[in-house]
């Protein structure tokens, strides 16, 4: 899907673009300027971050990678808490695990935790990404498209970079079975 970006009251509201994708059930990999590599996607960054679900993108982003013969560059947020800052530990291994199991090539970064959006994308430029694996935890957020910061963020982020947004199982899907 292509966006030119948020303009006007789509900072505050979210961009069409965010509102379509919360409604599907797929993924949507979401571009600014409709460039995307001719090898597909060599590079993909995946921002690991403290939310429950962050690790249901790992499958998609593993099958892609597989797809593609693609490297994964795990990036997570620096913690100073220590409880927090076992999480992270915990979340470099299990990505470092998943992602071995699979025979794919994976990278990892922490990153300072404030303004962790602009470290995500400054990492992306570092290592050439062709495109940011995200989750889209605005659906569970009770201001639903008022709350989506962190996505419009990384839909319209400066580099133009293509975006993978992937929206959280839940329980409530019925059927469906959970990524991890």
């Amino acid at each position: 899907m292509g966006t030119h970006g948020a303009s006007g009251w789509q900072h505050v509201r979210g961009s069409h673009a965010l509102k379509v994708v919360t409604q599907s059930a797929v993924p949507f990999v979401v571009v600014q300027d409709g460039n995307v590599s001719e090898n597909g996607y060599d590079d993909i960054v995946v921002p690991l971050d403290l939310h429950k679900e962050t690790k249901q993108k790992l499958t998609v982003v593993a099958n892609m990678a597989k797809y593609f013969n693609s490297k994964v560059h795990v990036i997570i947020p620096d913690e100073k808490d220590e409880y927090l800052l076992n999480t992270v530990k915990a979340n470099i291994i299990f990505a470092n695990k998943f992602f071995a199991e699979r025979n794919i090539s994976i990278s990892t970064e922490i990153a300072p935790p404030k303004d962790f959006d602009n470290e995500v994308v400054k990492y992306a430029q570092k290592v050439g990404a062709d495109v940011i694996a995200i989750m889209n935890l605005q659906k569970n957020q009770v201001l639903g498209s008022f709350g989506s910061k962190h996505e419009q963020n990384m839909l319209t982020n400066s580099a133009s970079i293509p975006v993978l947004i992937v929206n959280p199982v839940t329980s409530s899907n019925a059927g469906l079975a959970m990524f991890y």
